[in-house]
């Protein structure tokens, strides 16, 4: 706080936010004392500070706040897309007068970078942050309509999965059991045996979890064996002409 006293009153040097406030002028000799208040608000342009919460669950609705140090006179807020430097419009995109952002729904592509301008009529004020999406896992195989094996064949198939962070795969074979490691690689999502049989067949489950949940898939394994073999057939005996 620097200032000075005038004959004509007080005078603020370097005006700063922090001098708003009342302020008070007191006169007095040996008639007596009087005084005079009086209220001070500096103004100036706002300053951006940060945006909160930065975390989000696809599907959902997301207030963004957009958090503002002295806004006197009240800002007039714009939100932008940092990569393009789109304005953030309705209808997905709403930005209320106090900052907030509301995005309904957030969907797993706007995991990304946001802007929030504020401006009045002493300046513009602006922050930026990357704003995390995480998304429901999806599983999936890439024979979805159901596969057959070959007796005695080789025989694989594979689960793939979407989601944000990305999910870790299981696999259950029909039995209700987790397929064994030798046969499938989670890392891939690959199954594979190298001679498949009857007890290959049947309902295979596969399931995807992040840390938004879990998502399970289903697979129909069916057999096609070889042909039948026919049954041996013995020559007709022939007959002795008389």
């Amino acid at each position: 706080f620097s200032y000075r006293i005038e004959s004509t009153g007080l005078r603020l040097l370097s005006t700063q936010r922090d001098d708003s406030g009342y302020y008070r002028c007191l006169a007095d000799n040996q008639v007596g004392t009087d005084s005079q208040s009086v209220r001070v608000r500096v103004e100036g342009p706002p300053m951006a500070v940060s945006i909160s919460p930065t975390l989000f669950i696809a599907g959902s609705t997301a207030y963004i706040n957009c958090q503002i140090f002295y806004d006197f006179p009240q800002s007039i807020f714009q939100w932008y897309d940092v990569a393009t430097n789109a304005l953030l419009l309705p209808p997905r995109f709403t930005t209320l007068s106090n900052g907030t952002l509301i995005v309904s729904p957030i969907e797993g592509s706007d995991h990304k970078e946001y802007l929030c301008s504020a401006s009045n009529q002493y300046g513009t004020s602006s922050v930026s942050q990357f704003i995390t999406v995480h998304v429901h896992p999806q599983p999936g195989f890439s024979e979805s309509n159901g596969v057959f094996g070959i007796l005695d064949d080789s025989f694989s198939f594979s689960c793939t999965a979407t989601g944000r962070p990305s999910p870790t795969l299981a696999l259950y074979t029909p039995d209700g059991g987790e397929a064994d490691s030798t046969m499938f690689d989670p890392s891939t999502g690959t199954f594979t045996t190298t001679s498949f049989q009857v007890i290959h067949s049947g309902s295979y489950n596969c399931e995807a979890t992040n840390i938004v949940g879990a998502t399970n898939a289903t697979l129909e394994v069916g057999i096609r064996g070889a042909p039948p073999r026919l049954p041996a057939v013995n020559p007709l005996g022939s007959r002795e002409m008389r």
